[in-house]
């Protein structure tokens, strides 16, 4: 077990004021602040920031000065036009940089090779999908798109009454977590997976 010390540390109000409320004038303030500005001239010397506060003879002005310009509402208009610059230049991508604006995208029914567990394989043919030919290495099955063509799909870890898995009826495709996404792998199928394999 680890104790924790406190300490309470009780200020004078005398102290309390000279730690808290330092003065801006007087000899220690002209002090301080010559310093400041022969620091802040120094590190600023040669940068565009240097203009800012060329003119400028009290260290703390000199600070002011420069959070205005780096902090004010001249900056934040310029960080807002930067975003929305940036915002009209996004598109959507991929992993190939694929614009999603692309119009001529045909729709396709695809199929997939699935191996059961019992050593059987069975095509999974899902209709009215993009087609992107080999552009994309892969495809996305959404399990509210299979729910709506009466497919029984669990995709919740953490339900415990089903296993993750596509529902066939009489077959239950098995998914696995894969990161945080519920999915499966699945190869192309081959031509002859083709003509004798059943689908669903």
């Amino acid at each position: 077990m680890s104790f924790v010390k406190t300490y309470l540390l009780i200020l004078s109000g005398q102290t309390w004021m000279r730690i808290y409320t330092p003065a801006l004038q007087g000899f220690a303030f002209n002090l301080d602040t010559k310093a400041v500005l022969t620091l802040l001239k120094q590190l600023c010397l040669g940068t565009d920031t240097e203009v800012w506060i060329q003119n400028i003879r009290c260290g703390r002005a000199a600070m002011i000065a420069l959070r205005n310009h780096y902090n004010g509402p001249d900056e934040a208009r310029k960080r807002t036009l930067e975003a929305e610059a940036k915002l009209k230049n996004l598109f959507y991508k991929h992993e190939y940089r694929f614009p999603f604006e692309r119009s001529n995208v045909p729709i396709a029914t695809g199929v997939t090779a699935i191996d059961l567990d019992d050593g059987s394989t069975i095509l999974l043919e899902a209709a009215q999908g993009l087609f992107f030919g080999s552009e994309m290495d892969r495809f996305l099955l959404n399990p509210n798109q299979l729910r709506a063509f009466g497919v029984a799909v669990c995709d919740d870890p953490t339900d415990k009454y089903q296993s993750l898995g596509i529902d066939l009826n009489d077959i239950m495709v098995p998914m696995k977590m894969i990161g945080s996404i519920c999915g499966l792998i699945s190869p192309c199928p081959t031509d002859e997976e083709l003509e004798s394999c059943r689908r669903f």
